[in-house]
């Protein structure tokens, strides 16, 4: 008799084992998220190039991506008319303060005493006009949202 317990037993441990077990796959807390955050938070791809006011045949095109706390800006430039393209990408994190009603001043932090100011102009929820202050010689560039603004569960 304790031979066949202990089979059974063995038994129904391997079929335990194989058997599919349900996870809850479950969510943390919603993140309170500040003004900013839950304005800018996504991708922004811009519309069209930037072009140096005066400077000659260069031009570049830009894409942000905004997290929580940090983004980062990736951009295609050169001379598009003889394919001579390089690509970038600056990251770090962001704080952000509002200028008027349409304008959000966004501050860019790479570290070491580095980074930007860039000046956000609304026209609408889902599209603005950028300069960067460290590109204040590039004509403005026009971004849309790519996707929807993200909408966080409700408590």
């Amino acid at each position: 008799m304790p031979k066949t317990l202990l089979i059974a037993a063995v038994l129904a441990a391997a079929c335990a084992a194989a058997a599919p077990t349900a996870r809850a796959d479950a969510l943390p807390m919603p993140i309170e998220l500040n003004e900013f955050q839950a304005e800018l938070i996504g991708m922004w791809q811009q519309q069209g190039w930037s072009y140096p006011q005066g400077l000659g045949h260069s031009a570049q095109i830009e894409t942000i991506a905004f997290g929580n706390e940090d983004m980062t800006i990736i951009g295609l430039g050169g001379v598009p008319m003889v394919a001579d393209m390089r690509t970038r990408a600056v990251t770090g994190t962001w704080t952000a303060r509002r200028l008027d009603r349409k304008t959000i001043e966004v501050t860019l932090d790479q570290g070491s005493d580095r980074g930007t100011v860039l000046t956000l102009v609304f026209d609408g929820p889902d599209a603005f006009t950028m300069t960067n202050a460290e590109e204040s010689y590039m004509t403005p560039g026009k971004f849309q949202r790519v996707g929807g603004k993200i909408e966080p569960l409700e408590r």
